[in-house]
């Protein structure tokens, strides 16, 4: 049984039709990257997965649920951070938690759940204080709550600095490991193929490509290449030992190094930024194409690849 199954799944509006014959199946404890370029239908496909949007024809069942005939149980068992989610500046995040446990009902202790998203060290700050990725995660904390058997994100990253989308992934593979399914969208190829188990690519409202990130970028993995600021060769083996990563050659310039990283996989770009932008300054990062990107590019067209 999947914790996700659509059949197929319509949205038509007076002028267009969003999302058309979508057939999705996602298991329990998978990540699941909805990738498409922006008015592609991911959110609209979220929408009706929630039900908030009735679908004009199809059918959803989400974390054993259907989405039109079960919402009040669909609500418990489905944790939800949409791309757009204000906050009370001025409430603390454990007051946050608090609200969202009594909504929900349930016998969560905010601060753990404040731990499990690190913002325990936060918990009686305003949220005015916080930084968008603290944020963001503790609009997981609150989705958290209840212990949902399914996690939906809508732009999950979106306005996230590297540090922010680095926490924001080990956080998501952290919540899948313990069995949650995970369903986000995003626009953001790297971002999704560093985090997805499988990826759907989404144009004009159809599902274009599904597969593994190393299915849908068989014909090759690109490279990046990093100008920095003060690199220490001590930092070389362990940046040339990351998972994803095939090999690094490092040369200087006037203004510092530039490192020249050739991939195995696309998991290891993000991994190689995040270690290089943590330990020095960064001038430029120039992505090459991979073959990945070369099939996002294909099934949406070059001229609306970000």
């Amino acid at each position: 049984m999947y914790t996700i199954e659509t059949r197929n799944l319509t949205k038509r509006f007076e002028q267009k039709t969003a999302v058309e014959g979508l057939t999705l199946q996602v298991e329990a404890g998978e990540v699941y990257g909805f990738l498409g370029p922006n008015g592609a239908g991911k959110s609209t496909t979220i929408a009706m997965l929630l039900d908030y949007v009735r679908p004009t024809s199809g059918d959803v069942t989400i974390a054993g649920c259907d989405a039109r005939t079960e919402q009040r149980e669909l609500r418990r068992r489905v944790g939800v951070v949409p791309e757009r989610c204000q906050l009370a500046r001025r409430a603390t995040a454990r007051e946050h938690l608090r609200f969202a446990v009594r909504s929900h009902e349930t016998s969560d202790e905010p601060r753990k759940l404040l731990a499990r998203t690190g913002l325990g060290h936060a918990a009686d700050e305003p949220v005015r204080t916080f930084s968008t990725g603290m944020a963001q995660r503790l609009r997981l904390a609150m989705a958290l709550v209840g212990d949902p058997a399914v996690l939906l994100l809508d732009e999950p990253a979106s306005g996230l600095d590297p540090t922010g989308q680095r926490e924001l992934r080990e956080l998501l593979r952290a919540e899948a490991m313990n069995g949650t399914t995970v369903f986000f969208s995003s626009h953001h190829l790297d971002q999704v193929a560093a985090i997805a188990d499988r990826i759907g690519m989404l144009v004009d409202g159809r599902l274009e490509a599904e597969g593994t990130p190393a299915e849908l970028g068989d014909s090759g993995v690109g490279g990046v290449r990093i100008e920095a600021r003060d690199w220490k060769q001590e930092w070389s083996p362990s940046l040339a030992d990351l998972p994803g990563v095939a090999s690094i050659s490092i040369d200087s310039t006037r203004q510092g190094e530039r490192l020249d990283i050739e991939l195995q996989d696309e998991a290891g770009k993000p991994a190689a930024i995040d270690f290089v932008t943590d330990r020095t300054r960064v001038d430029s990062i120039t992505e090459d194409e991979s073959g990945l990107a070369t099939t996002f590019a294909r099934v949406t067209g070059a001229d609306r690849c970000k």
